[in-house]
Order: C-alpha cells, then structure tokens, then sequence
C-alpha cells in the first residue's frame, strides 16, 4: 500500500446531468480546500462533451496530475452535444456504471493502470489509492456499495465509502426516517409489502401502499402530505432499487447531499439519532463568477432583451423540466400554451425529453397564433443566463435539485409543476415553508384525481382541462400583485442563505469531509 498524506477522491456520478453537474461541482469544491488533492472522475461517452466543457466553467480541465477522467460506455458511441436522458436510458446507464466501478475500483487501490473506452487505452491512474470514494446513490441502487467494501477488505485498504445524494434531503426524509404517528407505515415498510406482493397483485398492493392510500405522513421539519400526493404524475419508478440503498447503510462513511445545511438540519438531527452521518455540501452548481465564456445563444439574447425594451422586468415565463422526464402530457401543454398565448405572455419552452408529439403541439399552438415573435422552442439553453436576465420573470419547473437552486440565486420565482422522487418533495417545501413559489395542483393525475389536498383541504384535484385552465388563469393574471411581490421577496431571503452557502451546518459538514 503506498503511503501518502495525499488525499485521492474518487467520484462516480450517474450519467444523467443532475447527478453529473453535482459531481462535476464537487472537484473545484475539494481542490480549493485541498491544493494536494487529486480527483478521479467516471465519466460517460455520451456525455463527454457537455461534462468536458461544464468542467471548463470552472477553468479546470483534466490535466493528468490533478484530475484524471476515465471514460467508459461503448467504444463506438457517439457524445451527445447535450446531455438529455431519458428513463430506459438512465437504465442502461447504471448498470454501465456498476460495470466500470466494479472493474477500474481495485485497480485504482493498486494504482494500477486503467481503461479509458474513449481513449480507447489504458491510461495510469494517481500513484495514491482513493483516501474516500463519492460514490452516486445509483451505485447503492445496484448493491455495488457492498461489493466495494468487500475489496476494501479483501485487499487491505480503508478508502471510506460515501453515497453523494443529487436528491433534496425532504425526499430522503421519507426514504429513512419514521413517521411523527407511530401508526403510520414508513416508506420502507410499504416497499416491502409490495415486492412481496405476487406478480398478480402487484399493482392492487402499489395502490393499497403508496398509489391510493390516504395516510397523512408527517415528517419532522416537513409540510404534511397525503400518501397519494408524493405521486404527483406518475407512479414511484424507482421502487424496485429502494431496498438495495437500505442494504448498503452498514457501510457508508456518510452520507452527502449537494443541498444547502440550512434546508436539511432537521433530517440531520434525526438521522443522527439513527445512528447515520449525513452532511451537507451546499448547491454544487457553478456560481455566476464561474461562467467564463457562457453565453447565451445570439437569438434568445436577442429575444429576451427585447421583452426587457418592450415589456420590462419580469415579463418572461421560463419553461424547463429537467434532463430525464417531461411531466406534462399533450392536453395538459396544450392548455398552458392557450393560457398564455390568450393573455400574450411571452415564454421559452425548453423541450429537452418531451417526446415528438409534445415538441410538434408546441411549434402548431405558435405558429397558427402567430406567436413566433414571442415565444421560443429551443432544444438545449445555458439555464442560469436565462434565469438571470433581467425580463425573466417565472421559472416553470419541474422542481428538480439542481434547477430550484438555480432559479434560488437567480432570485427567480417558481412554478412548480413536479413529476416524481424529489420534486414532489422539494415542490412542496419551497412553496408551502419558504413560499418561493406556487406548485401547480390541477396538474395532478392518476389516484388525485377526485381527492383533496393536505394544504389545502378544500381543494379537490379535478385534473379537467377547465380545471387546469381556470389555476393557470389565476396564477398568470395575478403576476405582478401583493402575493407575487410577497413571493420575490421571499426568493430573495432564501436565495441570500443559498448564496452565502456556509451557513453553520454546512460548514461544520465540510469540515467532516475534509477530515475523512
């Protein structure tokens, strides 16, 4: 084993840029704390443009003594120019991941040599063996976790093992910690009946557990939930993965999440109590500072500096989902576009994952309202340039982890319009505790329909294109009134704490990694 007082992070995030951003994010984050460090990073083909220039924000590049890529995936792909996934693909990807960790992991601990599929050669890894290995939750997800351990001690080394969580601390609130009503089933209680379940039943037991139960879930520091709530659009996907993470808690050093201390102290504290370390880094996405080069693209500057000279100051919706799912369905698009063509409302509409019905019923609502001139369909944007201008006004999101900071620093208010895991999560604590936003309920589908909503017991989800109409009516013509001032002071507080980022359970928890 050599010896060395260098420390050697290895990173291995989940090819979906909401997990590759935060991991990218973090090696700037330990080399400015540590200036001996050296960082080995997994990095996918498909995504190795985008990944190489999001490192380039930073002014970092893989230099072979600092930091060292290693690239995998097919020999033959071909890199995306931007870094969309979808669902079956994320599939693919980690268990590409589990493959590469498994394989270049005891050879790093050698500081042996390894392969880089895009190089197509082995390439040397650092000549100290990983001090502390960032590993995605996706790798808990496959069991690799316990297989890294199992090397650690079959070959004699004590690399610490830590789980970097892109998912907000309220969804993994529900992941681990029991309900304030004791009668109530934890999340992990209701997983098992329904893997036990026979094949037969399985969906009658999803609906009795998690689909359509009317349970109330009260967790500490977060707003009450109806069971059937944290399911907004869709079912719980990622159910068949939850027992492996479970699994792999023996052995995790910490837990780390890229989210503010100040959002996830409670779920600390009672973690704790658990018997579990969990820290927290802050947002792991570039500051502004950090944007050397960015720049938005010639026609959408263009457009929204002309909203600024026409319309002025928050005369824009921005409209993004995320990297992985579009959550609005065709009738439901189509009666938001309508809502704000009628009341001439100028937006941009990312279209990222939306499948080719979706992108062509936006470009027909544009084109035959004449609307060309005021709304944008692009396929890909440099979000923060967006958020930060001056006529960006709303930021409609899905209410990811990585786009709520985003529109947090920018000081751009939410619409939140959630699809699974986190967002739900993060969708209701941003709007109902820190009121940075409003979260879209007539959007809701599937077991909502029919029921109420516990922030709101009178409000019944009725999903009908009327419904959703007269909500994006009420939220769009009240833009500019005492609740929208209300909210745009409430971003700005929230988003001061984001941007400080050092608030004391923060720091106290970089100093814990940075002892590891």
């Amino acid at each position: 084993m050599t010896n060395s007082s260098k420390k050697h992070y290895l990173i291995t995030p989940l090819p979906l840029w909401g997990h590759l951003r935060p991991g990218i994010s973090l090696i700037p984050q330990l080399l400015s704390r540590n200036p001996d460090s050296v960082i080995t990073i997994l990095i996918p083909i498909a995504h190795s443009i985008p990944c190489k220039k999001e490192l380039g924000r930073y002014g970092l590049f893989e230099d072979g003594k600092r930091i060292k890529i290693i690239h995998y995936g097919d020999e033959d792909e071909k890199s995306k120019e931007y870094p969309v996934t979808g669902l079956e693909e994320m599939l693919k990807f980690m268990m590409m991941l589990h493959g590469k960790v498994v394989e270049v992991y005891p050879r790093l601990l050698k500081c042996e040599p390894v392969y880089d599929s895009l190089l197509k050669k082995e390439i040397y890894s650092h000549n100290v063996p990983p001090t502390v290995a960032f590993l995605d939750v996706s790798i808990a997800c496959t069991r690799c976790v316990k297989i890294l351990h199992d090397i650690n001690v079959e070959m004699g080394f004590g690399a610490k093992l830590v789980i970097l969580f892109a998912l907000a601390s309220e969804h993994t609130s529900w992941m681990f910690l029991k309900t304030t009503n004791p009668d109530v089933m934890t999340y992990r209680e209701r997983i098992e009946r329904i893997l036990a379940a026979p094949p037969e039943e399985t969906d009658k037991v999803y609906n009795e557990m998690l689909g359509e139960n009317e349970d109330v879930i009260e967790l500490p520091g977060i707003p009450p939930f109806y069971m059937y709530e944290a399911q907004p659009t869709q079912r719980d996907n990622f159910l068949p993965t939850i027992n492996a993470i479970y699994e792999s808690l023996p052995y995790l050093e910490a837990m780390v999440h890229a989210w503010p201390g100040f959002l996830g102290k409670i779920y600390q504290k009672e973690m704790k109590k658990l018997g579990h370390k969990v820290l927290f880094t802050g947002p792991l996405l570039p500051l502004q500072v950090d944007d050397r080069g960015m720049k938005l693209d010639s026609d959408l500057q263009l457009f929204l500096d002309r909203a600024l000279d026409e319309k002025g100051k928050n005369s824009v919706i921005y409209i993004s989902f995320g990297t992985l799912m579009f959550p609005p369905k065709p009738h439901q698009l189509s009666v938001l576009l309508d809502v704000l063509i009628e009341h001439e409302i100028r937006f941009i509409l990312v279209q990222g994952v939306a499948p080719m019905e979706l992108q062509t019923l936006a470009r027909e609502k544009i084109t035959k309202n004449n609307y060309t001139d005021k709304a944008r369909l692009v396929q890909w944007v440099y979000q923060f340039g967006v958020l930060s201008h001056e006529a960006t006004g709303w930021f409609v999101t899905h209410g990811g982890s990585n786009s709520t900071m985003e529109g947090l620093r920018t000081r751009t208010p939410m619409l939140f319009w959630p699809g699974e895991t986190d967002q739900a999560w993060i969708s209701s604590t941003l709007s109902q505790t820190y009121k940075v936003g409003y979260e879209f309920l007539q959007i809701r589908n599937g077991p909502n329909i029919g029921r109420k909503t516990a922030r709101s017991p009178n409000t019944v989800v009725e999903g009908t294109g009327e419904a959703m109409r007269k909500e994006f009516t009420d939220i769009f013509e009240n833009l500019g009134n005492e609740r929208d001032k209300e909210i745009r002071q409430n971003v700005e507080k929230v988003g001061r704490e984001v941007d400080e980022g050092m608030d004391e359970v923060t720091r106290e928890s970089w100093r814990e990694i940075m002892e590891m």
